[in-house]
């Protein structure tokens, strides 16, 4: 994932809260809307890279149950799947470093092994 602009996905606030009260919101109400003015100056251009079925649904998979994503329609999380690219990182490589201000992308691992260190110890 490394063009932040075409990797944007705007999410549609069209859903309703099925709560009595027509007047409270739900966090996922909440979350749309803070996503969508996020990106409403943006010129959306959806994005699909070429994946295999089976990588695409091993990224559904690992996007549908992250609370990142929890107030993401079926849709939605089929068109981020849809924009995630591959990104091959030699061993010994670090992929993110703890209090990195830049830190605009979502990985999700398919093959090989990543070492946890949080305030330098090994996790």
């Amino acid at each position: 994932n490394s063009n932040n602009n075409n990797n944007t996905v705007i999410i549609d606030n069209s859903t309703r809260s099925t709560r009595s009260s027509p007047h409270r919101k739900t966090k996922k109400d909440i979350g749309r809307k803070a996503i969508r003015s996020i990106a409403a100056d943006l010129d959306y251009v959806h994005k699909s890279v070429p994946k295999s079925k089976s990588s695409r649904n091993m990224i559904l998979d690992a996007i549908s149950h992250n609370m990142l994503f929890q107030a993401c329609s079926r849709e939605e999380l089929l068109d981020l799947a849809d924009a995630f690219e591959p990104q091959y990182v030699p061993k010994g490589s670090v992929v993110i470093r703890e209090g990195d201000d830049d830190g605009d992308h979502f990985y999700v691992l398919g093959r090989g092994g990543v070492d946890v260190h949080v305030n330098g110890a090994y996790k």
